[in-house]
């Protein structure tokens, strides 16, 4: 077997196709309008929309984490309720 150069090396690149003809079921280009195979019109893929709003649940997780956090750097002191003042001294 002869060996080849790097010059004489060719790579193929196998892409699955993102689209298919409702028609036909042939793999589709992602800009086509009638499909190559049956010559059928090409109907556009209705992708919802992502929303840029986060997910209530990711909110809730990140508004946790933050005092989590918060509270871990300043200490256990600041969150807890102070003791009132002993004003007379207690007599045994």
């Amino acid at each position: 077997m002869p060996r080849l150069s790097n010059s004489q090396v060719h790579y193929a690149v196998v892409v699955e196709p993102e689209m298919f003809c409702d028609h036909c079921g042939h793999g589709l280009d992602a800009e086509s309008r009638y499909c190559s195979h049956c010559g059928h019109a090409v109907t556009p893929e209705t992708r919802p929309e992502k929303s840029s709003r986060l997910d209530p649940a990711t909110l809730l997780a990140a508004i946790a984490l933050g005092l989590l956090l918060l509270m871990a750097l300043t200490g256990p002191e600041a969150f807890s309720p102070e003791p009132a003042p002993i004003s007379a001294p207690l007599v045994p």
